[in-house]
Parts: structure tokens; C-alpha cells; sequence
């Protein structure tokens, strides 16, 4: 992926549609800031997550230290590409290795406002083969009708034409999963 820190995603918050097959197709980055940063790192790496059934191979180390500086920055980019995406410095997913199986909705139980998606996906390495899912928080910024279309077009990555009529999974989360402390 060539991603240059100050370009563009090819979703802004007027346009719902995003098209990962142009040639000159840009990632769709998110940005996550302060609080939004904060619950999800919390959430992906902090010292009670929830999420644990993340692949060990696809990670950058997040040591402690790692961790804290990440929660010191008070944000964080979440970029999604065609062939993969990226979760700042803690995991790059290729699509190549991780083959992309679904696609869900993410909603945060009493936290409406807290949605983005679940990227199902099989690893396959010998006898440590095994789905993994990777759940990524939209900005508050990003609409439904974005997320909708971002989750539209991997659908057809994985379907193709015909997979775009097929209804989409929804996960609900509990609110409890969120923390803002570290």
C-alpha cells in the first residue's frame, strides 16, 4: 500500500461511495482522536480487552511502552484498501494472507453513536490456521451510509457482483467493553 501521510481518502464525509477498484484508488483512512483513540486501543490492546481473538501473525509488537505512547498521542488511523488494511502500528492485515470471508456491522450497545465494521477473515498456516476478525471503530464522523458502502464494496471483493443483493451481519456489542482509562 502507498500511502502518503498527507493524502486524501477517497471517502469524504459528502460522498458514500468509495471505489477500491479505480487504478488510482487512495486507502480510506479514519482518524480516530482523543476519547474515540482511546476506547479503542483500550479496547484492542489495553490490559483488559476484550478483544482476544485477534491473529497473533499479523501484529506489530505493542509492547507496554508502545501502548502508552499510543494512548499519549491521542490518536490514531485506522486505512482500509482493497488489499488489506492497516490499525495504525499494531496490525497490518494483507488480504493475500488473511482471506477476507465477511463482512459485519458494528454497533456498541447504548453507545449509538460508536459503530464501524468486523473483517472476518481465515489465516492459513499449517496447524496454526484459524478465523480471525478484526472490529474497527468509525469516526464519529463517518455515517452509516459510508460504513455501508466501505462494507458494500469488500462484499464484492469477496463475492463478487452477486454478493452485492446479500444482507449484511450485524454484531451488537456490549457498552461494557468500553474504557477511556488506561
Amino acid at each position: 500500500m502507498n500511502f502518503q501521510p498527507n493524502q486524501q481518502s477517497t471517502l469524504t464525509n459528502n460522498d458514500t461511495s468509495i471505489y477500491f477498484n479505480d487504478k488510482q484508488a487512495n486507502p480510506v483512512v479514519w482518524r480516530l482522536h482523543g476519547e474515540q483513540w482511546v476506547r479503542y486501543l483500550n479496547y484492542a490492546q489495553g490490559p483488559n480487552r476484550v478483544w482476544t481473538e485477534k491473529a497473533r501473525f499479523s501484529s506489530f509488537c505493542c509492547r507496554r511502552s508502545t501502548y502508552k505512547r499510543l494512548i499519549n498521542r491521542q490518536y490514531g488511523r485506522i486505512i482500509l484498501h482493497e488489499n488489506g488494511l492497516i490499525i495504525d502500528e499494531l496490525y497490518f492485515i494483507s488480504f493475500r494472507e488473511y482471506i477476507l470471508q465477511s463482512i459485519q456491522i458494528l454497533y456498541i450497545n447504548q453507545h449509538p453513536q460508536i459503530r464501524g465494521l468486523r473483517i472476518n477473515t481465515y489465516l492459513e498456516r499449517g496447524k496454526n490456521s484459524r478465523n480471525c476478525y478484526f472490529d474497527l471503530f468509525a469516526p464519529s464522523s463517518v455515517s452509516l451510509e459510508q460504513i455501508l458502502s466501505i462494507a458494500a464494496t469488500y462484499i464484492s471483493r469477496v463475492y463478487g457482483v452477486t454478493g452485492l443483493g446479500l444482507s449484511l451481519g450485524v454484531v451488537h456489542l456490549p457498552g461494557s467493553i468500553l474504557s477511556t482509562h488506561s
